[in-house]
């Protein structure tokens, strides 16, 4: 889930004009990546 605080950093990393997409666009890559590491946490935890 993304919390505020990570958007509005990520916000703040932009540049000073960017598109909607291009903001969508980040915001999935890091949260894709965080399910995935969440996922690799479960995983090692069961093994």
């Amino acid at each position: 889930m993304l919390t505020k605080e990570l958007v509005s950093s990520q916000i703040k990393e932009m540049p000073n004009e960017f598109t909607l997409d291009e903001l969508i666009e980040r915001l999935l890559v890091i949260e894709k990546v965080n399910q995935g590491l969440h996922r690799a946490k479960l995983y090692l935890k069961k093994n």
